[in-house]
């Protein structure tokens, strides 16, 4: 014996599946990336090498995107950089990264390498924005200053 559904349901089911697929997604304003974002990066295949990072990204020209990463890595000194990414609708990519960008969250992954990372098959990137502004002191020469 064969169930059929009420016409009422396959009304409603048909409206919402046309209400999705007409759902559009917002474009992503470059110049929303500005500011300073936190988070980790934890190894692929080993959950246990989970390393703070951040991002802090001065300037947005066109679709190239200016800062400095920081990473401190658990018993080891932190290592600093200036980066060029460029940005593609809401993918930004920074190097071997390659990051999702959604309001005030980034998430994605780095592949390769020759760090401690690469050992491990990359690693999973979770960022959340914690400032819409720059510190001063990271507008000075990248290369010059300190990590935090």
């Amino acid at each position: 014996m064969r169930s059929t559904l009420p016409p009422c349901c396959v009304g409603i089911a048909l409206l919402l599946s046309a209400c999705q697929s007409t759902k559009s997604v917002e474009p992503l304003d470059s110049q929303s990336l500005i500011g300073v974002w936190s988070g980790t990066l934890r190894a692929m295949d080993k959950a246990s090498v989970n390393t703070k990072m951040y991002l802090t990204i001065k300037r947005v020209t066109g679709s190239s995107v200016f800062g400095r990463a920081e990473i401190y890595p658990y018993r080891r000194p932190p290592y600093c950089w200036p980066f060029r990414g460029t940005v593609e609708g809401n993918e930004l990519r920074i190097h071997a990264w390659k990051l999702t960008v959604f309001p005030k969250r980034m998430t994605g992954h780095t592949y390769g390498g020759t760090g401690g990372l690469a050992g491990h098959g990359g690693a999973d990137i979770e960022l959340t924005k914690e400032s819409d502004t720059v510190p001063d002191s990271s507008l000075e020469d990248p290369a010059s200053t300190p990590c935090r």
